[in-house]
């Protein structure tokens, strides 16, 4: 997908994606549905990085926790 062409310049796009990982994790079952670390940069090519996270997150409740993508990308040029 080219992320790039389909934002206006200045155009902001927000990534939340499961992120494949050897722990036992919620979420999808299949590496199909996560991304592999690393992976998300070089699908937002074309567009600045803001903020990228690769992170496991704890559950509130108790359960398993969740491993995931976030990014923040912008298209130049962009005027803060």
């Amino acid at each position: 997908a080219d992320y790039a062409s389909a934002l206006l310049p200045g155009g902001m796009l927000l990534v939340e994606q499961h992120l494949q990982t050897r722990r036992q994790v919620s979420g999808p079952a299949s590496a199909r549905f996560r991304l592999a670390p690393g992976e998300l940069p070089g699908l937002l090519a074309g567009l600045r990085l803001l903020f990228l996270e690769e992170a496991l997150h704890p559950d509130p409740d108790g359960g398993l926790p969740t491993a995931l993508v976030r990014a923040v990308a912008v298209r130049p040029p962009y005027d803060f």
